[in-house]
């Protein structure tokens, strides 16, 4: 075996043969790349942040975790090395049993105490795409064709730029407070026509902005961007507001320094390991990254990027702030403002504020702007299509909850006639409003906890349809319930419930439990 393909991780060198490295050998190979860059005296993409502390979790659910530069491996890791890996860097392997059972799970967690970063394998990352494309109800033929090399090999720029993005995630939760909550997604009108009409115009000047040549053109986006954004605030409740200055720093900078990887990394030689990759071709012209993250940019905040197949989701809106985010401070940097990376972690400052301090708009300033924006964005136009969007998404949610409403395999539970409050494990990805009062959760299988008063833990994905007034919360089973079989005496109450249904096993402090033909209820009782 050559020493290139040792390096390439084929082979792992341990003193006892056991565990062997099952991820993807290429994942340690971009890992190493990016923490040259972010793991050094001088950081280029974020002075002040020194990587250097951060251990790396990389998965595959319910096959093996492997901890990098982990200072205390919990129990059940095996050290072992890897000719991939620079010298002073450790690699810990457990089989088995995995942090995370969700594919695609890129984020950062605690493991023994000590935040960390994660990513997840290659094959993990691609498996929700194939899933999503085996439920789609197209014909098979049509599916097949988006098989395509790209859909199934990925990008390696995008990888490098998913361990910038996690990392930074880990320094940003050094100083708390400044993410928002998922949860004030339910109080956000993400569909409102003119909400999503000034998104797609605030997207096109942002672009603008970043794409021109000359700094006057870039100031004049930038105003345009600006007048823009403060008339779509001012529809809104203060909670959206706080949501998007939030996400846009939260998840808008973590996209930030992605884009500055692509800038930093121009001209680079790259590690002789990542050559290996598919689609790899150097840097010595990055400028089709940027222009692939600008292009997310446009898309996203124009609608034309469907997140998670759902066009009507509040995926959409969440995705919008990673990249307008990102393109505040891509402009923070066009504008030449020093100090904003250091001003972005106190409490109250916000990047729209610190583009409003550089700007320093009158009102006439602003008036002229929108104007000139709208004019130019074709607003009257835009907005009819926003508005025929509402309405197809208000439908849409009316349709999807009827589909649990009225499946014969409805699951019900009922917590109405406790004081208790309903708390589900949900992903921002998956929310669909159907009405003031009632949300479906979906993309993933969820668990749900009442307090001391019950919890039921999905082993499927099966969205979620909960009614705040009503107090319940449905879904559908993954086949009839046989109440007989299962020894459960039905319409009276039982004390320490514990029900093992078809995708879905729930405990319950006091509960009656009635089934209808196929349909189940579970009633929580004093």
């Amino acid at each position: 075996m050559t020493p290139l393909l040792a390096a390439l991780g084929l082979a792992i060198a341990s003193q006892d043969p056991s565990p062997a490295l099952r991820l993807d050998p290429l994942l340690l190979a971009e890992v190493v790349e990016v923490f040259s860059v972010i793991g050094a005296d001088e950081n280029p993409i974020w002075p002040g942040w020194d990587a250097r502390s951060t251990p790396i979790l990389l998965y595959f659910p319910g096959v093996q975790d492997a901890l990098l530069n982990h200072p205390r491996p919990p129990e059940g890791f095996r050290r072992v090395a890897s000719p991939l890996l620079p010298a002073g860097w450790t690699l810990d392997l457990r089989d088995g049993e995995t942090f995370f059972t969700l594919d695609g799970q890129n984020t950062s967690t605690t493991v023994n105490g000590i935040e960390t970063l994660v990513v997840a394998d290659t094959l993990s990352n691609l498996r929700p795409n194939l899933a999503q494309l085996l439920h789609d109800p197209r014909p098979a033929a049509e599916r097949e064709r988006d098989l395509t090399l790209p859909m199934l090999a990925g990008d390696p720029y995008d990888g490098l730029g998913m361990f910038v993005h996690e990392a930074f995630h880990v320094h940003q939760a050094r100083v708390p407070g400044k993410a928002a909550s998922e949860a004030l997604l339910l109080q956000i009108p993400w569909l409102a026509a003119e909400n999503t009409a000034g998104f797609a115009l605030e997207g096109a000047a942002l672009l603008r902005a970043l794409e021109a040549r000359e700094d006057d053109a870039a100031f004049e986006a930038a105003l345009e961007w600006l007048a823009l954004r403060k008339e779509r605030r001012a529809k809104l409740p203060a909670v959206a507001v706080t949501y998007e200055d939030g996400t846009e720093f939260n998840e808008g900078l973590a996209k930030y320094t992605e884009w500055k990887l692509a800038e930093v990394m121009q001209g680079r030689t790259p590690h002789e390991a990542l050559r290996w990759r598919r689609g790899f071709h150097g840097y010595a012209d990055t400028s089709a990254w940027r222009a692939s993250l600008l292009r997310a940019l446009r898309g996203n905040c124009s609608g034309e990027v469907v997140v998670n197949g759902d066009p009507y989701g509040a995926g959409g809106l969440r995705f919008r702030l990673y990249y307008t985010g990102m393109a505040l401070g891509a402009l923070l940097d066009r504008l030449g403002i020093d100090d904003w990376k250091e001003r972005i972690f106190e409490p109250r400052t916000t990047l729209t504020g610190l583009v409003e301090e550089v700007l320093a708009p009158t009102e006439g300033d602003l008036a002229t702007a929108l104007a000139g924006a709208r004019k130019r964005g074709g607003w009257d136009t835009l907005l009819a299509t926003k508005r025929k969007l509402e309405a197809d998404g208000a439908a849409a949610a009316q349709a999807a909850a009827k589909v649990v409403e009225q499946s014969p395999l409805r699951f019900t539970l009922d917590y109405s006639r406790v004081e208790t409050t309903f708390g589900l494990g949900f992903t921002p990805f998956g929310i669909t409003k159907v009405g003031p009062e009632r949300t479906l959760y979906g993309q993933i299988p969820m668990r749900c906890q009442l307090d001391s008063e019950a919890s039921f833990q999905q082993d499927r994905t099966s969205p979620i349809l909960h009614d705040g007034k009503a107090k319940t919360a449905s879904f559908v089973l993954a086949g009839p319930f046989d109440a007989k079989a299962a020894g459960i005496a039905l319409g009276k109450p039982i004390d320490g419930l514990e029900l093992a249904l078809p995708g879905v096993t729930l405990k319950a402090r006091r509960a009656v439990v009635s089934v209808e033909g196929t349909r189940v209820r579970v009633e929580l009782v004093k």
